[in-house]
């Protein structure tokens, strides 16, 4: 009888976490869209990081990664319905859900409230909530690690581009968030401490990057910081003035991301897979 009821808890649990990060998924790319579809609060995303400017900032076409970013974890929502007609879900799905309990929906509805505080101006709240993203999605890639040698084929991929991708994304969009407090506040200004503080943060994220790869093993992470590092780079070198320090800082960023895919590809070889035992 216990069996059957902890059968039933997890089953209803894995379909509550289906249904349930569906929705927030959807949540929050609608509030996205509305973010410069309306525009909310009458100011696009991009103006409003115009406001701030700083040299962190990377080009435009950079930010062209959340439609990535977004089709992976699509990709990885329609994945996660899989057995959802079934009595009891499958094995493995039911332990990436598992791993990943409710984080991904805190995480998505981080994600939406960041737009609300964002286009109305609240920047300290705006980076306490890129902090709870940033939480949550180290979380989650901790999680995940230790279900990743049950996995293969396109469900590890899709498991590890989608949260791994995003995760070294927001890692860049969190000191670009406090760059932009900062800046707001007059504390940080152009020219020499501008460039400085632009290639201390560069060469921080690059490390902080290298750590997050080699103790997740997830390669994705790094590629999504030198796409970061390299619109930085073209930003600069679009600028009236060369700021070549800050173009400096940002190469050696990619050779750091390009080391830890090295050393992650590497420890992945010597990972053992692992085969899921269904107990019946």
């Amino acid at each position: 009888m216990e069996n059957i009821q902890k059968t039933f808890i997890t089953s209803a649990r894995i379909k509550l976490l289906q249904v349930l990060n569906f929705v927030f998924f959807i949540i929050m790319v609608i509030m996205n869209g509305l973010a410069n579809g309306l525009p909310i609060n009458g100011k696009t995303t991009g103006e409003l990081s115009n406001q701030y400017p700083n040299l962190f900032v990377p080009a435009g076409i950079t930010f062209s990664i959340w439609g990535v970013i977004y089709f992976l974890l699509l990709c990885f929502c329609i994945y996660q319905f899989k057995s959802f007609l079934s009595k009891k879900p499958e094995p493995h799905l039911a332990m990436i859900l598992n791993a990943i309990g409710f984080l991904f929906i805190i995480n998505a509805t981080f994600n939406a409230l960041w737009i609300v505080a964002w286009h109305y101006e609240i920047l300290p709240l705006s980076l306490l909530i890129m902090l709870g993203i940033l939480v949550t999605l180290v979380k989650i890639n901790l999680n995940l690690r230790e279900v990743q040698p049950y996995l293969t084929g396109w469900v590890r991929f899709f498991v590890k581009a989608s949260f791994g991708a995003y995760l070294g994304w927001i890692c860049i969009a969190t000191i670009a968030n406090v760059t932009a407090l900062l800046v707001a506040n007059g504390i940080l200004l152009d020219g020499i401490s501008g460039q400085s503080w632009a290639s201390i943060m560069i060469l921080t994220g690059a490390f902080i990057a290298l750590l997050l790869t080699i103790k997740l093993r997830n390669s994705y992470l790094a590629l999504a910081v030198i796409w970061a590092l390299t619109g930085i780079i073209i930003a600069r070198t679009q600028d009236s003035i060369y700021y070549k320090y800050i173009v400096y800082s940002a190469g050696l960023g990619i050779v750091v991301m390009v080391i830890a895919i090295l050393m992650s590809s590497t420890l992945l070889l010597f990972t053992k897979r692992k085969e899921l035992v269904e107990v019946h």
